[in-house]
């Protein structure tokens, strides 16, 4: 007496392995395709809470090499100024981070189109309020419970800064 030939090939319930594989796949692939909505809607509503009605077309993020990059930003305050950049680019070095150290290692910006305002307080940009950390807002917590370990501040540095094509 012989099985049925359909008897003998795996299938995805009877080997918990192959489920847990085909599982994780999907949800890597749910995820890669739903990062880039969620990092331009952050984007957008940032510059929103900035007063800046934004728009940001593509994003690409290349983990391995520390690459994020933006497509076709533009925006406008409400006031008129306005923005348009081809493609934002930034390089970082991952390793730095654990010693909360962000180090840019090129902040690449291509194509750019963008009303500039110089103020006695610094620079607008666009709409976006440049001599204010945080756009004026107050980042400031009256609950201040940090311990000795997170009150070490972070640090940031860029290394090399491109702009390209400017109008």
């Amino acid at each position: 007496m012989s099985e049925h030939p359909a008897s003998r090939t795996p299938t995805l319930c009877k080997h918990p392995l192959l489920f847990g594989l085909a599982a994780l796949l999907a949800l890597l692939i749910v995820l890669r395709l739903s990062l880039s909505a969620i990092v331009i809607a952050a984007a957008t509503h940032w510059l929103h809470t900035q007063g800046v009605e934004a728009r940001i077309e593509t994003f690409r993020l290349r983990l391995i090499d520390g690459a994020l990059i933006l497509g076709n930003a533009e925006g406008a305050d409400a006031q008129g100024r306005h923005f348009k950049i081809g493609e934002i680019r930034l390089d970082w070095e991952w390793t730095p981070l654990a010693d909360r150290q962000f180090i840019l290692t090129g902040l690449r910006l291509r194509d750019i189109d963008a009303d500039i305002t110089h103020t006695p307080d610094g620079l607008i940009i666009g709409g976006l309020d440049l001599s204010r950390p945080g756009g004026g807002k107050n980042n400031t917590s009256d609950n201040d419970d940090t311990t000795d370990t997170d009150a070490r501040p972070w640090r940031a540095d860029i290394s090399n800064v491109s702009l390209e094509r400017i109008h």
